[in-house]
C-alpha cells in the first residue's frame, strides 16, 4: 500500500497560506509512490475526525498559530508532522528550533519556503513554487498596463506605487487588484480604503493616468492570466516588514512580466539581477523597458520540478522517523 501523505491548511482560500498549500499539494501529487490526502479546515475536531478515518502516515502542516491557535495545545496524531512556518524571519528560527511547539514531540521538521535559508538540524527548505504559465508574447502597448495586487493592507504600498506611477508616466492604466481576506479584512474595507488613496494620489498628481480596479476573488490561474495582461507588475511593500517571504512575488513570477519591486526584506530571496527590478537601482520605465529575461529565468528555476525533489526527500525523512 502507498504511504499516505495528508496536508492539512486553512479553511478559507482566501488566504495566502491557504493558497500556498495548494501549490505544495499540487506537486505533492505529481510524486510517484505516495497517496496524497488533503484537507482545509480550522477545526482541531475535524482534524482528529480526518486522521482517524484516513490514518495518515506522516502530515505536512502549513498554517499559522495565531490562526489556528490549538496546535499549540491539542495533542496531535501520533504519526511524523512537518510544520512549514510563513512568518518568521533568518534570526528567528533559532528560537523556533526547538521551541515550545509540540511538546509530545510528533513534529518532526520544520519547512521553511525561503530559498535564502541555509537548512540545519530539522529545519528543511521548500522553496518557492512557481507556476507553469504561458503568459504569450508582451503586448507593447502605447499607453502600458500597470499592475499590483493584494489584499488590502496598510503596509502593501499601494500608494506608494500609484505615486510613482503617476510621477513617472506621463499616461498609464494603474490597475489594482484587491480581494478582501476572510482572516483579517472580510468585509474589504481595508481593500475600499486603499482604492480611495490611490484614486486621490493619481488626481493629485497626474489625473491623465487612469484607474482600473477589481475586487473579485480569483483562482490562481485567473489571477496570474490577470497580470499576464500587464506590462509591468509592482510590489512595493512596506520596507520595515521584515516577517516572512512574499508570496505575492510568486504569481508575478509566474506571470514572466517585468517585474518592480523595493528593498522590502519580504523580498529578500530575490537574488542582485540584471537588470535590476528594484525601485532604488532604477525607474518604472526603465524597470519595462529592460524586459523580463531575468525574471523568466528565475522563475524556471524555482518551478515545479525543484519543489518536487525536495519534497520528495522530506517526505522520505517523515516516513523513516514514523
Amino acid at each position: 500500500m502507498k504511504p499516505r501523505v495528508l496536508t492539512w491548511s486553512h479553511a478559507s482560500p482566501k488566504c495566502g497560506i491557504h493558497q500556498t498549500n495548494l501549490q505544495t499539494e499540487e506537486v505533492l501529487r505529481s510524486i510517484d509512490g505516495i497517496k496524497v490526502l488533503s484537507h482545509y479546515s480550522d477545526s482541531a475536531e475535524d482534524y482528529w475526525n480526518f486522521c482517524r478515518s484516513y490514518h495518515p502516515d506522516c502530515v505536512i502542516v502549513s498554517a499559522m498559530a495565531r490562526v489556528q491557535h490549538w496546535w499549540l495545545s491539542q495533542p496531535l496524531y501520533p504519526v511524523p508532522h512537518a510544520w512549514t512556518i510563513h512568518e518568521t524571519t533568518p534570526d528567528a528560527w533559532q528560537e523556533i528550533l526547538p521551541g515550545p511547539y509540540d511538546p509530545r514531540g510528533h513534529i518532526k521538521l520544520w519547512l521553511s519556503l525561503d530559498p535564502s535559508l541555509q537548512e540545519h538540524s530539522r529545519l528543511r527548505t521548500i522553496g518557492r513554487i512557481i507556476n507553469s504559465f504561458d503568459a504569450g508574447p508582451p503586448r507593447c502597448r502605447e499607453i502600458p498596463w500597470i499592475g499590483t495586487f493584494g489584499f488590502g493592507f496598510s503596509d502593501k504600498g499601494f500608494m506608494d506605487v500609484a505615486r510613482m506611477v503617476a510621477e513617472q508616466f506621463s499616461q498609464a492604466t494603474l490597475r489594482l487588484h484587491l480581494a478582501a481576506s476572510d482572516y483579517v479584512d472580510p468585509f474589504g474595507a481595508q481593500a475600499s480604503q486603499r482604492v480611495t488613496e490611490c484614486r486621490s494620489v493619481l488626481q493629485s498628481i497626474n489625473p491623465a493616468i487612469q484607474l482600473d480596479v477589481s475586487r473579485l476573488w480569483m483562482s490562481q490561474q485567473d489571477l496570474i492570466a490577470w497580470l499576464g495582461e500587464n506590462d509591468l507588475n509592482c510590489l512595493l511593500y512596506d520596507v520595515n516588514k521584515a516577517v516572512g517571504i512574499s508570496g505575492g512575488l510568486d504569481w508575478l513570477l509566474a506571470a514572466r512580466r517585468p517585474i518592480a519591486i523595493n528593498r522590502c526584506p519580504m523580498f529578500r530571496h530575490i537574488p542582485d539581477l540584471q537588470p535590476s527590478p528594484r525601485i532604488e537601482d532604477s525607474d518604472l520605465p526603465s524597470i519595462l523597458s529592460g524586459g523580463s529575461s531575468s525574471i523568466e529565468a528565475l522563475a524556471d528555476q524555482w518551478g515545479c520540478g525543484a519543489a518536487r525533489t525536495k519534497l520528495k526527500s522530506i517526505i522520505q525523512e517523515l516516513l523513516s522517523l514514523k
